[in-house]
C-alpha cells in the first residue's frame, strides 16, 4: 500500500512533466520565429489633419496639438520578402485588443503579406474614448493614411483591410466608402453581416462560424447574394479578382463568434483569398494557430501540475507557506522589473507574471491541503468540460437544421468541442492581460490591480482556492436540492390584474422608446436571443448535467 501511494505521487509529477513536454514541443515546433514585429505609434489627429478626405463631422485639431490622440499597433513583417510589401490592415472586435487578430496577422506574414493590427480608440493601448462607429472609421483612415505615406514599405497598389466583428464592420465601411474603396484590393470580413453591393467592397471574403451567435449563416448567405446579384451559395467563388467583384463565403463547422479569429479553417481561407487578390504565388496554407495556442495551454497546465505536485512533496516548505508565497511574489516582482526596464520582452514579462499569479495559489493550496490537490485538478477539468459541453449542446441544437442539410458539418463537432475551452480561455487571458498591463508595447506599465492577484495569498496562504472550493461546493449543493414548487399564498385575481397592467405598461414604454429612436425593438429581441443562447440555455443544460445521477457518480470517483 505504501509503495502504491509513493507510485501515485510520482505518477502525478510524471503526468505533469509529460503534459509540459508536449506543450513545449508544440510551441517550439510551430512558433513563428521568422516573423518579426514592430510597434507602430500613430498620432491620429496629426495624420488625419493632413488628409483631404477627413470627415467634416470630426473636429479639426492643430497638427501640433498636445492632445493629439495616439493609435498603437503592431506590424507583422513577412520574412524573405523585399519591401514594399502587400499589406492588410486588421481590426479587432468589441471588448478586445489587437492580440485577437494576431493569429491571422501571423499567418498573412508567413505567406508574404505584411499585416498591421491596431487597437481601436477606446480599446487596448490606444487613446481613450467612448464607442463610436464614426470614430472607428476615422481610426482606419488614419492608419490607411500612414500606410500611403510610406510607399517604400507598403505597396500602394496592393493594400487590403479586414477584421473580426466590430473590426469587420469598420473594414466593410472603409472599403465601401467611395473615397477609400478604389484603394483597397481585398476585404476580409470575419463574423459580421452588413449591406454591400455588386462592386463594393472590393474582392470581399466572408468567413463565419457555423455556430455564430450574432450573425447567422442565413444572414451571411443573404449578404453573399446581395454582393453577387444571384442566389449564391457558400464555398463557391463568384466574380473576378481583376475587377474587384470576387466574392466568397466560408462557413466553418468548428467555431462560433468568439472563436472565429482563431479558427484554422477561416484563417487558412482568408490567407488564400488574400494571395489570390494580390496575385501572389499561391502556396498551401496550413495555419499554426491551433498548435501554438494548444501548446501554450498545455505548457501552462503542465507547469502548474509539475510545480504544484513538486511543492506538495517538498516537505521542507510545508511549515512555511507564507515564506513560499513571498518567494513567488518576489520572482514575479523581479520579472516585472526586468520587463519594465526592457531587459526582457514586455510581452514575455506579462505572461510570466500572470503564470506566477496562477502558480501562487496552487502551491500554497498544495502545502495546506496536500490530499486535496489531485481532486481539485480533476474537478477543475471536469467542470471546464461540463461548461464546454453545455455551451456546445445549445449551439448544436440551434444549428441542427444546418447540420441536417449539410451532414459533413458533423465531422467538425469533435474539434469544435475540443478547441472551445482552449480558444475561449486564451481569448479571456488576452483581455485580462491587457487589463492588468495597460501599456505593454511601449515599455511596460502594470495596473495597480495586479496587486490583487498576489496580496490575498500573502495575507492568508491558500485562501483563494480554499474559498473558491467552498463557494463552488455550496453552489453545487444548492443546484442539486430537490425542486419544490409551493405557493405560500394563492395569488388573488387582483394580483393577476396588476401583473397584466404592469406588462402592458412595460410594452407601451418600450414602443415609445423605439419610436423616439432611443431603443430598437429588433435590438431588444436580438439581445434577448443572445442572452438565451450564450447564457441562460447553457446554464440550464449545465444544471441538468450536474443534477444527473451519472455525473454525480463520476464526480464522486474523481474526488
Amino acid at each position: 500500500m505504501y509503495r502504491l501511494r509513493i507510485w501515485n505521487r510520482h505518477l502525478a509529477i510524471i503526468v505533469g512533466i509529460l503534459v509540459l513536454s508536449i506543450g513545449l514541443f508544440l510551441n517550439i515546433a510551430f512558433y513563428p520565429y521568422a516573423i518579426n514585429t514592430e510597434t507602430i505609434n500613430l498620432p491620429r489627429d496629426r495624420i488625419a489633419h493632413s488628409q483631404s478626405y477627413i470627415s467634416n463631422s470630426q473636429p479639426q485639431k492643430s497638427p501640433n496639438s498636445n492632445s493629439d490622440r495616439k493609435l498603437v499597433g503592431r506590424l507583422y513583417i513577412p520574412p524573405q520578402v523585399k519591401s514594399p510589401y502587400p499589406t492588410i490592415m486588421l481590426w479587432h472586435g468589441v471588448s478586445s485588443t489587437k492580440e485577437m487578430v494576431e493569429p491571422l496577422a501571423i499567418e498573412l506574414a508567413r505567406h508574404g503579406i505584411a499585416a498591421l493590427s491596431f487597437d481601436s480608440g477606446g480599446f487596448g493601448e490606444s487613446y481613450s474614448r467612448n464607442y463610436s462607429v464614426e470614430e472607428n472609421l476615422e481610426d482606419a483612415r488614419a492608419v490607411f493614411a500612414y500606410v500611403k505615406k510610406h510607399p517604400e514599405r507598403f505597396d500602394p497598389n496592393r493594400l487590403g483591410i479586414g477584421g473580426h466583428s466590430m473590426g469587420a464592420a469598420t473594414a466593410i465601411a472603409f472599403a465601401s466608402d467611395p473615397i477609400d474603396a478604389s484603394k483597397v484590393r481585398v476585404t476580409l470580413d470575419l463574423g459580421m453581416s452588413a449591406d454591400v453591393n455588386l462592386t463594393r467592397p472590393n474582392n470581399l471574403f466572408m468567413g463565419i462560424g457555423l455556430y455564430e451567435e450574432f450573425h447567422t449563416p442565413d444572414a451571411m448567405r443573404e449578404m453573399l447574394s446581395q454582393s453577387t446579384g444571384v442566389k449564391a451559395k457558400e464555398f463557391k467563388l463568384y466574380g473576378n479578382f481583376s475587377n474587384g467583384t470576387a466574392r466568397k463565403l466560408i462557413i466553418s463547422g468548428t467555431s462560433d463568434h468568439l472563436m472565429e479569429p482563431f479558427d484554422p479553417t477561416l484563417i487558412g481561407e482568408a490567407v488564400q483569398w488574400s494571395m489570390q487578390a494580390f496575385e501572389l504565388k499561391e502556396t498551401s496554407v496550413n495555419p499554426i494557430t491551433l498548435w501554438v495556442i494548444s501548446g501554450s495551454f498545455l505548457t501552462l497546465i503542465g507547469m502548474v501540475m509539475t510545480i504544484g505536485y513538486g511543492i506538495r512533496d517538498l516537505t521542507i516548505v510545508h511549515t512555511k507557506p507564507r515564506l513560499l508565497a513571498l518567494a513567488i511574489v518576489a520572482i514575479a516582482a523581479l520579472i516585472l522589473f526586468l520587463g519594465m526596464s526592457e531587459q526582457i520582452s514586455p510581452r514575455i514579462a506579462t505572461s510570466l507574471v500572470l503564470v506566477n499569479a496562477i502558480i501562487l495559489p496552487v502551491t500554497t493550496y498544495a502545502i495546506k491541503r496536500p490530499h486535496s490537490l489531485t481532486p481539485f485538478f480533476r474537478l477543475c477539468g471536469l467542470y471546464i468540460g461540463v461548461v464546454s459541453i453545455a455551451y456546445a449542446i445549445v449551439l448544436i441544437v440551434i444549428r441542427c437544421m444546418e447540420i441536417f442539410n449539410y451532414p459533413l458539418y458533423l465531422l467538425g463537432v469533435p474539434q469544435f468541442i475540443l478547441q472551445l475551452p482552449i480558444f475561449l480561455i486564451y481569448a479571456r487571458v488576452q483581455e485580462f492581460s491587457a487589463a492588468m498591463f495597460p501599456i505593454y508595447s511601449n515599455g511596460l506599465v502594470p495596473s495597480w490591480q495586479i496587486t490583487l492577484l498576489f496580496l490575498p495569498e500573502l495575507v492568508y496562504p491558500s485562501i483563494v482556492i480554499s474559498f473558491g472550493v467552498r463557494v463552488s461546493a455550496w453552489l453545487i449543493r444548492w443546484l442539486r436540492q430537490p425542486l419544490k414548487l409551493k405557493w405560500i399564498e394563492r395569488p388573488s385575481p387582483r394580483s393577476f390584474q396588476l401583473l397584466g397592467i404592469l406588462i402592458v405598461v412595460l410594452v407601451i414604454v418600450i414602443i415609445q422608446q423605439a419610436q423616439a429612436g432611443l431603443v430598437s425593438i429588433e435590438y431588444a429581441i436580438g439581445t434577448m436571443q443572445i442572452l438565451l443562447q450564450m447564457m441562460f440555455l447553457p446554464a440550464l443544460v449545465m444544471i441538468l448535467i450536474i443534477r444527473s445521477t451519472q455525473f454525480q457518480r463520476l464526480e464522486r470517483k474523481l474526488s
